[in-house]
């Protein structure tokens, strides 16, 4: 299968187009703007506008960063009872076209890290490709069908620039391969393109509703001799216990390469005897996908069919996969991800969706759907005027609005005293046509000044370089020596100037050194680059003294630095002039226009130079130059820029440099906690820091690198790395220990086994999918078993699986029948922030109580502390 790189397809390959519309169920707004947005508009496609689902849309705008919504493209949430799930992405221009149909979000994941299934389609008359017409004028008519209904006027001229391309009003020759679902279902349409008997069916797709009924229903009406169902480990939710009919076979699909990438795609084959169709696009294998139209209350999907020959798509199912055959039932070592069907939670009641926001004559103005009466709308202490109704839409205006007004706001809905809080953000007309008409700067250029940007840009860009020349060859050192030029570089002009301000060379040739082609990296001479960049920077203020080098081909001089001979104001000159160097190159790479500009590889190899930077400063010049919480607060500035460019950013931790940064994160944060305890007597600031320390923790464990359950690959590594350059001395077990009490999240392994550790018996094992537990005990309701209560739910709070379940359960089951209770179950409403304690007698009838306004925080301090009472008082 050809490898699609879909980001390059969207801009660097993507000159005269003007137009780009684009559908997606997920998206992440900060990677639009990052990754495609600036690009987009580089090349002057500035008509921008994206269809997401609405659902999704609420959850993507509370993302940090986003800074072009409503300025530089438009976006409009697409309601659905279900999911609006299609992917497609739509680039126009005057006589030329682009399609990209598939699996794929606008996401990271969707378009960088997933294993997902596209094509390409163009169209363009100055070259004669017309072939694929048919795709772009179905693509192009989705589009319109979602903007139907559509008042906000930017959208409107959007879609009036869209006339100017002549071709999408001209007849295509052949129906489309493009299909999508809006008044008719998948099926429906798909019936007369299959071949007249299929003898076998291939579906490669991660998710399937739980009764397997398109599957059932294919088998019942084409019967095929055999449906073979490929499923990639630990990513699919193909219902484990479901037993097939003989004819369907299960295989584990691996990939050939790349196995550790999630599969997202969606691929069905159907094979007859002499010709086969394949589809793909944002179907998967279920009812609401293929079986139910958009307009009767299915999912909103595009896919895409192709008929070939017999086997001639052999290519996507034999060469890129390698098959194996599993069990029916799936076995229990086989990994699924299991649906959860909700909990015992009511309706909220409450149904009041944020729909759009546009600034018209300095006025905000915001419609808002409901079916309840709404009250007032509040905007700060503004309250909104409302100007138009349309059935279930309200309109609102906001007289004073202000420019400074934050591109995501909040808004307050009050229905019979109750509050409502509702996120929005709004479209900005002046600003969008000027980027329509191409009359401001692209984003990419607006960025402010920053002093470290255009420095440190040069600089990243010659790391790649730099990082594998850590160790210098023979040939530089003899060259240095001979030539005495290893000293007129950046680093010297940096630091020996007699200027205030440290100054860094636009001149990339500055940050090289020089090494001949013909000589390879590695350890000839055993002279390292950090310790020439010392020794640049402290030249002037030490006499040098000598060591002889012994090599089999020559003996050349080394200076080597001897802090005892620096006189005392020099040495203060230069402690004030390398300070000023460590803190400038320490800000810039973690100033926040560098990190947003900057690629991962790069930032990983800079943060790496640095760390190792420090470690050298600390080594040659010792504690008068930089103490021992000195370096650790240094260390914890990388580890922090690290975990906040994680956020936006995917880091390759199979790199060796990022390997030893985790170990400095882990050895850092541990070196952190000790000084802390050690140093501070105030409990409430040693227990605030240790929790600011967890949060660390968690970051890397769930964005950077999953650490929580490989802890024990770094321990013994993190212990070498304490003792060599922390001076801790400390064995792995201890690590370990202070690492669980740490980390605010357990695995769910980790969980049963603290049950067993508080000798709890655990009547039924827990699973994975539901948080609930069954224990027995004997049920005294005293304090000593409401603390073991609070300890048992504060474990289940902190399962890394169960982080978003909404409500916990824990039933207890009296084992001494001499007691009234015969049962008492604890729930804990994590959405509602509500306990209930149900009380089951042996005689007599059940005993419910509640009480509310409990966070999760407040139950994971109370076990933190022993305090039982936030089980034992306030319910009513």
């Amino acid at each position: 299968m050809e490898y699609i790189n879909l980001i390059d397809e969207l801009t660097n390959k993507s000159s005269g187009y003007k137009v780009g519309l684009f559908t997606s169920f997920s998206i992440d707004l900060v990677f639009f703007e990052k990754m495609l947005l600036c690009h987009l508009l580089d090349q002057n496609c500035t008509y921008l506008g994206l269809f997401v689902d609405q659902k999704c849309l609420y959850v993507g705008i509370t993302k940090p960063n986003i800074n072009e919504l409503g300025k530089s493209y438009i976006v409009k949430g697409i309601e659905t009872d279900q999911a609006f799930h299609p992917k497609v992405y739509l680039l126009l221009g005057e006589n030329k076209a682009k399609l990209l149909v598939g699996s794929g979000n606008l996401t990271p994941s969707g378009f960088i890290t997933n294993h997902e299934v596209f094509n390409v389609f163009t169209y363009n008359e100055t070259k004669g490709d017309l072939r694929n017409l048919s795709e772009i004028h179905a693509a192009y008519h989705l589009f319109l069908s979602l903007d139907h209904d559509q008042d906000n006027k930017m959208w409107q001229e959007l879609f009036t620039k869209t006339k100017e391309f002549t071709y999408l009003r001209q007849s295509a020759d052949r129906p489309s391969f493009l299909i999508f679902n809006h008044d008719q279902s998948l099926q429906a349409q798909l019936d007369p393109l299959l071949p007249d008997r299929i003898d076998r069916i291939e579906c490669f797709v991660p998710y399937f509703d739980k009764s397997l009924s398109l599957i059932n229903r294919w088998n019942y009406i084409y019967k095929p001799r055999e449906i073979q169902i490929y499923l990639q480990n630990k990513h699919t939710n193909f219902p484990r216990h479901t037993t097939c009919r003989p004819n369907i076979s299960l295989f584990e699909a691996t990939f050939q390469e790349d196995t550790h990438k999630r599969y997202h795609g969606k691929v069905f084959r159907f094979i007859g005897d002499d010709k086969e169709v394949i589809i793909y696009g944002s179907g998967n294998c279920s009812r609401q996908a293929f079986l139910k139209a958009f307009q009767e209350g299915g999912n909103a999907e595009a896919i895409v069919v192709e008929e070939g020959i017999k086997g001639e798509f052999d290519a996507f199912f034999h060469e890129s996969i390698f098959l194996n055959p599993l069990p029916n039932p799936l076995p229990e070592d086989f990994g699924t991800i299991e649906d959860l069907d909700g909990d015992e939670s009511e309706n909220e009641g409450h149904w009041v969706k944020y729909v759009d926001g546009i600034i018209q004559d300095k006025q905000l103005v915001v419609t808002i759907k409901t079916i309840l009466p709404l009250e007032k709308l509040l905007l700060g202490e503004e309250e909104g005027w409302l100007t138009h109704t349309n059935g279930d839409y309200y309109t609102y205006s906001f007289t004073e609005y202000s420019e400074q007004l934050s591109l995501i706001f909040l808004l307050e809905g009050y229905v019979d005293d109750a509050r409502i809080p509702l996120l929005g953000w709004f479209h900005d007309p002046v600003s969008l046509q000027n980027t329509f008409y191409n009359m401001k700067q692209s984003v990419h250029f607006q960025l402010p000044n920053d002093p470290y940007l255009e420095d440190y840009h040069n600089l990243v860009g010659l790391l790649d370089d730099l990082h594998n020349r850590l160790i210098l060859t023979e040939n530089d050192v003899i060259q240095a020596q001979q030539s005495n030029k290893l000293m007129q570089t950046i680093h010297q002009q940096a630091e020996l100037t007699n200027d205030e301000e440290s100054y860094v060379s636009d001149n990339k040739d500055d940050y090289y050194v020089s090494e001949e082609s013909t000589h390879a990296y590695g350890s000839i001479g055993k002279i390292d680059v950090l310790g020439n960049l010392i020794r640049v920077l402290l030249r002037g203020f030490y006499e040098e003294s000598h060591v002889e080098i012994a090599d089999e081909k020559a003996k050349y001089q080394v200076p080597v630095i001897s802090s005892e001979e620096v006189p005392k104001d020099l040495r203060e000159q230069l402690q004030k002039r390398m300070k000023r160097f460590m803190t400038k190159f320490k800000d810039g790479i973690t100033s926040d226009h560098y990190m947003d500009n900057i690629d991962p590889d790069v930032l990983i190899k800079n943060v790496a130079l640095y760390s190792g930077f420090l470690f050298k400063l600390k080594q040659k010049l010792g504690d008068d130059f930089l103490s021992g919480p000195e370096l650790v607060s240094e260390c914890l500035e990388v580890v922090k820029a690290l975990t906040k460019y994680s956020e936006n950013n995917i880091l390759d931790t199979t790199r060796q440099e990022m390997n030893m940064l985790i170990i400095l994160s882990l050895a850092t944060i541990f070196t952190k906690e000790y000084i802390i305890v050690k140093d501070d007597e105030d409990y409430h600031v040693v227990r605030y820091e240790k929790k600011r320390l967890g949060q660390l923790l968690k970051q890397i464990h769930q964005q950077i690198h999953p650490i929580g359950s490989n802890i024990q690959t770094y321990s013994v590594q993190v212990c070498q790395f304490l003792q060599k350059n922390f001076e801790i001395m400390v064995d792995a077990k201890t690590f370990e220990q202070s690492f669980a009490k740490l980390l605010p999240l357990i695995s769910f392994s980790q969980f049963e086994q603290r049950i067993k550790d508080e000798n709890i018996v655990i009547k039924k094992a827990p699973m994975v999918d539901e948080p609930t537990i069954l224990l027995e005990t004997e049920v005294r309701l005293t304090p000593e078993f409401n603390f073991k209560q609070l300890r048992v739910l504060s474990y289940m709070l902190a399962v890394e699986e169960w982080e978003e379940a909404q409500a916990f359960k824990i039933r207890w089951f009296n084992t001494n029948p001499n007691l009234p209770l015969k049962r008492f179950v604890l729930y804990y409403n994590q959405k509602k922030r509500q306990l209930k304690k149900k009380y089951v007698y042996i005689n007599g009838d059940p005993l419910i109580e509640q009480k509310n306004k409990i966070s999760k925080k407040i139950l994971q301090e109370a076990a933190e502390r022993g305090d039982a009472s936030v089980l034992g008082e306030g319910f009513k």
